[in-house]
């Protein structure tokens, strides 16, 4: 979770040969948006208006 709690969770149901489970932190709400935002071809100036318009 974010700020560090621990949470308890099971592992993935999946179990692929060769390929390690991943148990990632859990990402703080919006801590991706940029990036998501960036690959979907948005400009930084394009960010910084939904931003400034409170969209994101």
């Amino acid at each position: 979770m974010p700020g560090g709690a621990t949470v308890e969770a099971l592992l993935p149901p999946a179990d692929l040969v060769g390929v390690p489970v991943r148990m990632d932190a859990v990402p703080d709400v919006g801590e991706h948006t940029d990036a998501i935002l960036a690959d979907l071809g948005w400009s930084a100036a394009d960010v910084a208006v939904l931003r400034a318009d409170g969209v994101v």
